[in-house]
């Protein structure tokens, strides 16, 4: 052997002895004598998440836990991957036993209708402290959301096709059942309009909003498109299969780029509502709206007239109608042209206006509004002031007044007061013009007292003298011993129609501190001078909001206000109080009279003579044989038998019966005691009926609970919201036919209240 191969031959062997002796080291345990083993590898488990395979599936928010363990360490971190395992950022790092991860569920599920579904796949691996990495562990699952739901809220929706004015705004609401938010809102929506031609069948229409041209795409055309003497060639849209459009299969999955003309458009949660371009659409188009939630399902059921609908245009313009209120004053409705507001004013008030927009007839929203005072000439645009008197205030988003009109802007004489409101378009020609003619009337209150006859009995007794007379000496006796009174006789001599009313100014009424106004119905009277006075002309309601005081008395003096319709009063019962503004099942509103001065909140009651229940038994049992008291500085009213005998045996209705009760009397139910506790008014007096007929036995009135007469004084909620009123009393009762001395203490009572605010 040479030296050379000597050479080699003992490299070789050190080699190969250091590598056993290596290999030795790495399986020999390491125990007492120093010995080693290799590191053994992490293992991991999931103990709770999707552990079903089942096709319905689990909830699409999942929450995973874990365990793991390291026979010769510690696991230091996890690694968790959801569907691809392959890409550089698949994996998620984690030092937590769990995670809570929420998966897409965007494929709608013909099996569970109303749900969407999507396969997925969780993965889960640990670390230990030298890095070694456990075998993967890993579950797969169908995840599932119940799908949002969406519904049109505004145009309201009508059977077939709605006919609606360009420019309509559309508004939309809808719910999440199984959001993780508690508002279970959404979080988008996605909204379209397509072209569908003459076919008005839901499949062909659904099938125009999956596969149809989004009109909203391209809007600077649209008009072409739906109108374009070429509709029905290449790019006709009843298709929406033309050479540029992509589609979306039935779950709205959009298959185009991004310039697909048939996709949806897309908006956050926040976003409910939509104004249309402003076409005329001579052919039916839809417009549809869908929810799309967190697991990225979108509602796959298009519902007619739920979340999408049919509609025409027409490029006519309608514009909104306008109730100006002011609140001590009453409200009127604007909703004609050249229409004027003639309003009287005590000198000395403010005026506050305030104002509601209604354009959903036409599909609209309120838009801004602009006013002015004694502007010189208001088609001069130009001319503006800062406070809006002498000058147009500017253009804003307002429903009242910036600041009331105070006393020094408006002398005695005539004003105007000029409104002006657009709908949401902000157009001029979908503009209203309110007027209103403001006669600020001076309140001199020089005089104590104005009686107002307005008492009349033509066929049956007492004579006009002789209850006038019983007035005089019974409830008003106290007053006219101190104090002289004006008289007004609305009828004039022997008179039966109303007379006098038309002519009474607010000017008349503001001499005075006290209007006493004694009323009975007139038989076979086409209108009250209360229907004049008030409910036409405004004139108690400007009296009682400039500090004067009222006391009303007599019978049914409630329904003779009357309405537009029936301005001698509708005599029927009960009467319904409204609920909110515009209640549509109310007998009276609450801009009346009766509302706001006379404080009637629940149901006007009296003796059934007309309408439900309107029997001879009901109007005999319900008939006024006295007066309880519901105050105790005021006596009980018992009937005066001499005048009226209610128990005296009559013939009538096929038989003897009594003759019964006062049938002239009204009241309101108090059984509610949200409405009888009103802070500022007193029940008075209730009535006492008769129960028991000869004829037909026990029959209830059912009117334990009514009241019929009160007293009300302004509270300091009144002056906050600037409708103080001066104290007023209602009797609503005939006062004529009740023992004379008890009416006479009840009468010394309202006179020192009245004029001191105290009971005598």
């Amino acid at each position: 052997m040479t030296n050379s191969l000597f050479r080699i031959s003992f490299a070789l062997g050190v080699l190969l002895c250091t590598a056993l002796c290596l290999n030795s080291c790495l399986f020999i345990p390491e125990d007492k004598e120093g010995s080693s083993q290799a590191n053994q590898r992490p293992e991991v488990r999931i103990v709770s998440g999707a552990s079903t395979k089942e096709p319905v599936g689990v909830d699409y928010r999942v929450q995973f836990r874990w365990s793991a363990t390291d026979s010769d360490g510690s696991v230091v971190r996890y690694e968790y991957a959801t569907d691809d395992t392959s890409g550089s950022d698949a994996w998620h790092s984690t030092s937590e036993s769990g995670v809570s991860i929420v998966f897409s569920a965007t494929e709608p599920d013909d099996n569970y209708p109303g749900t969407s579904a999507d396969w997925h796949s969780f993965h889960l691996r640990a670390i230990d402290d030298n890095g070694a990495t456990s075998r993967v562990a890993s579950q797969r699952f169908n995840a599932r959301t119940i799908e949002p739901t969406s519904r049109i809220t505004f145009p309201a929706m009508v059977e077939g096709v709605r006919f609606l004015p360009s420019n309509v705004v559309i508004r939309w609401d809808g719910q999440d059942l199984d959001a993780t938010s508690d508002s279970q809102s959404p979080i988008a929506w996605e909204y379209k309009l397509a072209y569908t031609g003459h076919v008005l069948f839901d499949e062909p229409a659904v099938d125009s909003l999956y596969h149809g041209r989004n009109l909203f795409v391209g809007t600077e055309g649209i008009g072409a498109r739906i109108l374009g003497e070429n509709r029905y060639g290449k790019d006709d849209d009843r298709a929406g299969l033309n050479d540029q459009a992509e589609v979306r299969d039935r779950s709205g999955v959009r298959i185009g780029g991004e310039g697909d003309p048939t996709q949806w458009t897309r908006v956050d949660a926040s976003v409910r509502s939509v104004t249309l371009p402003a076409v005329e659409a001579k052919e039916p188009v839809l417009f549809g709206v869908r929810a799309i939630d967190e697991a990225g399902a979108t509602e796959s059921s298009l519902r007619r007239n739920e979340n999408y609908f049919w509609f025409l245009t027409h490029p006519e313009v309608d514009l909104p109608i306008v109730t100006v209120n002011e609140p001590a004053l009453g409200s009127f409705v604007f909703d004609r042209p050249e229409e004027v507001w003639e309003l009287k004013v005590p000198s000395g008030q403010e005026l506050r206006f305030q104002w509601r927009v209604d354009a959903a007839h036409y599909g609209g929203e309120a838009g801004p509004a602009d006013y002015a005072l004694d502007h010189p000439n208001p088609d001069d645009e130009e001319l503006s002031a800062p406070d809006g008197i002498g000058g147009w205030i500017g253009w804003d988003e307002r429903f009242e007044l910036d600041t009331p009109f105070k006393p020094g802007d408006l002398q005695v004489g005539q004003h105007e007061f000029v409104l002006k409101v657009r709908d949401a378009t902000d157009r001029k020609d979908a503009e209203r013009t309110c007027r209103v003619r403001v006669e600020v009337v001076p309140f001199t209150m020089e005089r104590p007292l104005l009686i107002m006859d307005d008492s009349r009995f033509p066929t049956l007794p007492p004579s006009d003298s002789q209850h006038d007379a019983f007035l005089m000496e019974t409830l008003l006796a106290d007053w006219l011993d101190d104090e002289d009174a004006d008289l007004t006789d609305l009828y004039g001599a022997g008179d039966v129609a109303p007379s006098g009313a038309d002519t009474l100014t607010l000017a008349d009424f503001g001499r005075y501190q006290h209007i006493v106004w004694h009323f009975q119905v007139a038989p076979n009277t086409p209108w009250s001078n209360l229907f004049s006075v008030e409910t036409r002309r405004g004139l108690l309601s400007a009296y009682l909001s400039g500090g004067g005081r009222l006391w009303m008395i007599g019978g049914r003096i409630t329904s003779s206000f009357g309405s537009i319709s029936r301005p001698g009063g509708d005599f029927t019962y009960p009467k319904d109080a409204p609920n909110g503004p515009g209640d549509p099942d109310a007998d009276f509103g609450l801009d009346s009279f009766i509302y706001r001065f006379m404080k009637m909140r629940s149901e006007i009651v009296s003796v059934a003579s007309r309408g439900p229940g309107s029997s001879v038994q009901r109007r005999q049992a319900s008939g006024l044989i006295g007066v309880k008291s519901l105050h105790g500085a005021f006596p009980d009213l018992p009937l005066d038998l001499s005048k009226r005998d209610p128990f005296q045996v009559v013939n009538g209705g096929g038989g003897p019966s009594f003759r019964g009760g006062i049938t002239d009397w009204e009241g309101y139910r108090s059984s509610r005691r949200d409405r009888l506790e009103l802070p500022g008014r007193e029940p008075l007096y209730g009535p006492t009926t008769m129960d028991t007929t000869l004829q037909f036995g026990e029959i209830r009135a059912g009117f334990d609970d009514a009241v019929i007469a009160w007293r009300y004084a302004s509270t300091a909620a009144d002056t906050a919201a600037l409708i103080p009123q001066g104290r007023t009393v209602v009797l609503d009762f005939q006062p004529y036919w009740f023992e004379p001395e008890p009416l006479r203490e009840a009468g010394r009572s309202l006179t020192s209240w009245l004029r001191t605010g105290a009971d005598n």
